[in-house]
């Protein structure tokens, strides 16, 4: 049987279904299915079906039956002392005792001790319960032996197997399919000595039918008793069982939930959507905004099949990803064959102008080799500029992290009227990138929206400016 730690290991998600939550929620289904009928009991109620089902059950049971049978064993030491004590001054005398004094010395007193020492030595652990079997057998034989046939006494000797046959059904917590034979062993040969002694004269029949009575009574009571609690002991392992696996389904769906709303906000942001829900919105007065456009991508895609397209556009962007990544820049979002990021945002950085120029080199970089994989010859357009801006998330049911105010429209200007396969900056990101960057003025131009600008390539990073 699975470990419920592992149950939904197994229940991967693919690629494909990774952001199904249909896919997702009839997997854990099937999965908690599969573990209920695992769990499924025999008619009784006293067995798992499955084998490997009840082996880890009674590995469980071992470590909910170590306490019972400790306190079991102690009281079974205390009461066996005492009794050997009133058996030799009261009934057969010091004389008598030697007599069957070696088989409490020999078998049922280490056996107890044996026992009671398994509870607490872990290397010994898997004797619990056969131990516990075996010191309660050799009790009630011990019990036959002495009472019946040594001494004589059956109301002592029944009175001493009801109580033998309790510890056994109770107090130990034996499996119900190990305690029932065994007491009715012990119970079996008490009725063979009271028929043999009441056809021998020894007992009055009344007496005989009141001891067996006794006997039977206990012996079924206790019987029931024990087939009850050994069957909600089960039960309690199947909810046990299930509620783990639940537990780790709903884990699962912490998890998987957590990783998309990662995977769609910065991970600051992720963080205050988990534990402050409602507006956020902040104001950054240094960041920097970098626009990427992809230069021939329309005309290519219209001449290869979708799945190629998404396939190729998919790879340019996870290749952007890990330049952002790399460069401590976050990914807005993209728009068609356009990438937006930002670097000073939603933490703010100082060096924010210095690492959006690196982020956008590495880009530059970046689809040259994916050009190389693919065979492609696509080229990129760059746009970079700084300055203050608002940053929040925005939306009701599809929310979006977004950027917004003149910093980003300028910088989405900088990349639109900007050069095939070039970094145009602004004046304001040049003054933060001074004896950083070999830097190529291209002059004044006309940006919608603002007027003239002076703006600048970027060359190469460590030379002084040009």
């Amino acid at each position: 049987m699975k470990n419920p730690d592992s149950l939904l290991n197994s229940a991967e998600l693919p690629p494909s279904a990774s952001l199904s939550s249909g896919w997702w929620a009839e997997t854990v289904s099937l999965q908690l299915d599969t573990l209920r009928d695992q769990l499924r009991l025999n008619r009784l109620g006293l067995r798992f079906i499955d084998p490997e089902v009840e082996r880890d059950y009674r590995l469980w049971h071992r470590e909910i039956a170590r306490p019972f049978v400790r306190a079991g064993m102690v009281a079974s030491l205390l009461a066996w002392a005492m009794a050997l004590i009133v058996i030799s001054s009261f009934i057969v005398g010091p004389a008598g005792l030697k007599d069957f004094m070696p088989w409490a010395l020999f078998l049922l007193f280490p056996t107890i001790l044996f026992s009671l020492i398994s509870t607490y030595v872990g290397s010994l652990a898997r004797w619990i319960v056969p131990s516990a079997a075996l010191a309660n057998a050799l009790a009630g034989y011990f019990v036959l032996g002495l009472f019946f046939w040594f001494v004589g006494t059956p109301e002592v000797a029944s009175a001493s197997i009801v109580i033998v046959a309790y510890f056994a059904f109770t107090v130990f917590r034996l499996h119900f399919s190990i305690a029932a034979p065994l007491v009715l062993t012990h119970v079996a040969l008490s009725l063979w000595w009271l028929f043999d002694a009441t056809a021998r004269g020894q007992l009055a029949i009344g007496t005989s039918a009141l001891y067996a009575t006794i006997l039977l009574v206990a012996f079924f009571t206790g019987l029931m008793i024990c087939g009850v609690l050994d069957r909600v002991t089960r039960q309690s392992y199947q909810q046990e069982r299930l509620i783990a696996a639940q537990t780790v389904a709903l884990e699962h769906e912490r998890q998987r939930a957590n990783g998309l709303l990662y995977s769609i906000f910065p991970a600051h942001i992720a963080e205050r959507l988990k534990f402050q829900p409602g507006i956020i919105a902040e104001q950054f007065e240094e960041a920097s905004v970098v626009f990427a456009d992809l230069v021939g991508f329309t005309p290519l895609a219209s001449t290869l099949p979708p799945r190629e397209t998404v396939s190729l556009l998919g790879r340019i962007f996870e290749a952007f990803d890990s330049a952002a990544a790399q460069h401590g820049a976050e990914k807005i979002k993209t728009l068609g064959d356009g990438y937006m990021a930002a670097v000073g945002v939603p933490q703010a950085n100082a060096e924010h102008a210095e690492m959006a120029v690196q982020f956008a080199l590495d880009l530059r970089e970046s689809l040259a080799q994916v050009n190389v994989e693919r065979g492609t010859g696509l080229q990129v357009r760059i746009g970079v500029h700084s300055g203050p801006l608002v940053a929040g998330v925005i939306g009701t049911h599809k929310l979006a992290y977004d950027l917004w105010g003149d910093t980003v429209n300028v910088a989405a200007r900088m990349e639109s009227q900007g050069i095939q396969s070039e970094i145009q900056i602004t004046e304001a990101t040049r003054e933060r990138l001074v004896g950083k960057y070999a830097l190529r003025e291209r002059g004044v131009i006309e940006v919608k929206g603002k007027g003239p600008m002076r703006v600048w390539l970027v060359d190469r990073p460590q030379l002084p400016d040009s």
